[in-house]
C-alpha cells in the first residue's frame, strides 16, 4: 500500500499512532523528499466531508429497507447480551425492518418501541 515507505517507517509510524487507520492516513499524508508545498495546502483535509444531517441521512437508509421484517424477542434484564448475539448472527439481513417483542413487558411493537 505504501511502496515508497520503508518496512521501519512502516512499523515506527504504527508506533507512534498507535492504530493502523492513523498510521496509514499519516503515511498517506507524508510527502516525498522531492515535492514541496506550502504549509496551507498542507493544512487542508485530503477528503473533504460531505455535509450531512441526521434527518437526511436517516431517509437515505430508510430508502435501503426491504418490505421484509423479523422479529426480535429480548429480555429487559439481558437487552444488550440479545441484541448483539442478533446482530453477530451469520444470518443477520441489515437491510430488513426489525420488529422488537420485550419478553414478559406489555409493551407492542407498533412502530415506536422498535
Amino acid at each position: 500500500m505504501f511502496p515508497d515507505s520503508s518496512r521501519e517507517n512502516i512499523s515506527s509510524c504504527l508506533d507512534v499512532h498507535g492504530t493502523v487507520a492513523t498510521a496509514a492516513l499519516s503515511l498517506s499524508t507524508t510527502l516525498s523528499n522531492d515535492s514541496y508545498d506550502s504549509d496551507s495546502d498542507l493544512a487542508e483535509p485530503a477528503f473533504q466531508p460531505r455535509p450531512v444531517s441526521l434527518p437526511s441521512l436517516l431517509e437515505e437508509l430508510k430508502g435501503g429497507m426491504s418490505d421484509d421484517r423479523e422479529k426480535l424477542k429480548v429480555d429487559q434484564e439481558d437487552l444488550l447480551n440479545d441484541a448483539t448475539a442478533h446482530y453477530k448472527d451469520p444470518n443477520f439481513e441489515p437491510k430488513k425492518k426489525l420488529r422488537v417483542i420485550y419478553n414478559k413487558q406489555p409493551a407492542a411493537d407498533t412502530g415506536r418501541v422498535t
